[in-house]
């Protein structure tokens, strides 16, 4: 799991986390499909981005 978060301005709600218009949510978008991982987004007093995955040895 890796969780990022902060206390700025926040991300507006008209953002649509699956069809993203900005590069850098196209890009962590993108990981996360690459990773066959799960976005959750927290809008509440702070910004905070969770994206689970799995890690399997080779």
């Amino acid at each position: 799991m890796l969780k990022v978060s902060d206390d700025g301005i926040g991300i507006p709600k008209s953002i649509d986390l699956e069809n993203p218009n900005s590069l850098g949510m196209q890009l962590v978008t993108t990981l996360v499909d690459q990773l066959d991982g799960e976005l959750k987004l927290k809008r509440d007093n702070e910004t905070e981005f969770t994206i689970r995955f799995i890690v399997t040895e080779k």
